[in-house]
């Protein structure tokens, strides 16, 4: 590891108007200082832009895209640009502490095997009130016995080597409309390099309603179980259906995870609201429950489900 590497850290903005700001001075307040900041603007309808503007220093580079590319694309097209030794992330909407990016980097000078290193971190909710904590597993052997059953790293919070990337690349394009592309491209990385997690918080996370994570769509909510089916195929094979290009095989696939959804149109709803209630998005939960009523109004469990979600936002 070289004395001070530079760290490249990349940011998709697409409507951040309202928290960019903050999620910069964070980086401004690091204590370690030789970082480059990559901010695409993704083609963003608010003054986002506008408000990037008043940044001059040298280390903060602006791009902009014509058209919105989306946030995976955004970000394949920042990685392009790193100059940096070592990559990381902060999204327009988020922010860390000032310790993070030293924090991060320790690792990588104990340890030369090491490729990725991710931490713990917190959920907020706009007005910065802390909602939860999330720890991740922190050892190498942890992370591989999580991966085929669940991500082991929050994408935000990942920093990795540049032999990284020059070996995996960035998020695989298969995923562009569909969602865990941190977990397939986290997963590919701790397959050929050693990981791991830090246990301290080192990245707030700004959970919001109209967030992308929280749209409602079959592709996106089956979205785990095509990563998982390709890493037990890595695991077992050497190489899963989109390396070896069996997209017809992957599809197939795909399609026997999205036939229950489109036999019952409702169920993504109930599906969701599950996982609103679980986020405390009550709001969210309550109208996804009540979609599933106006879509199928015959079934005696979507009743049932909106039902529990008002219960519970009364007393949340």
């Amino acid at each position: 590891m070289v004395d001070n590497p530079l760290v490249s850290v990349v940011m998709p903005a697409y409507n951040a108007a309202a928290y960019i700001d903050e999620a910069v001075e964070s980086m401004l307040a690091q204590t370690y200082q030789n970082w480059e900041l990559l901010i695409a603007d993704d083609a963003s309808t608010d003054n986002t832009k506008a408000v990037l503007g008043k940044y001059q220093d040298p280390r903060i580079l602006f791009f902009h895209n014509g058209k919105n590319l989306g946030y995976q694309s955004t970000c394949n097209k920042l990685f392009a640009l790193c100059k940096g030794d070592f990559i990381t992330f902060l999204d327009a909407d988020d922010y860390c502490p000032a310790n993070r990016l030293s924090l991060l980097l320790a690792p990588f000078a104990q340890n030369p095997n090491l490729g990725m290193v991710g931490s713990a971190y917190h959920i907020v909710d706009n007005d910065k009130n802390l909602i939860d904590t999330v720890y991740k597993p922190l050892t190498y052997a942890e992370i591989r016995e999580h991966l085929p059953k669940e991500s082991a790293f929050c994408g935000a919070t990942i920093m990795f080597s540049r032999r990284v990337y020059e070996t995996v690349g960035g998020y695989r394009d298969f995923f562009k409309n569909y969602a865990y592309q941190d977990y397939d491209w986290s997963y590919c990385i701790a397959d050929k390099f050693e990981s791991i997690n830090l246990a301290e918080p080192l990245y707030s996370y700004r959970q919001s309603p109209e967030s992308n994570s929280k749209k409602i769509s079959a592709q996106r909510f089956v979205s785990d179980k095509i990563v998982q089916y390709l890493g037990n195929q890595r695991a077992t094979q050497g190489k899963d259906d989109i390396e070896t290009q069996n997209l017809t095989a992957l599809n197939a696939f795909v399609q026997k995870l999205l036939a229950p959804f489109e036999a019952d149109t409702s169920l993504i709803y109930r599906q969701y609201a599950a996982v609103f209630m679980y986020n405390k998005l009550y709001k969210k939960a309550k109208n996804a429950a009540w979609q599933a009523i106006k879509l199928n109004p015959t079934q005696l469990i979507n009743y049932r489900t909106w039902f529990y979600c008002f219960r519970k936002s009364l007393f949340k």
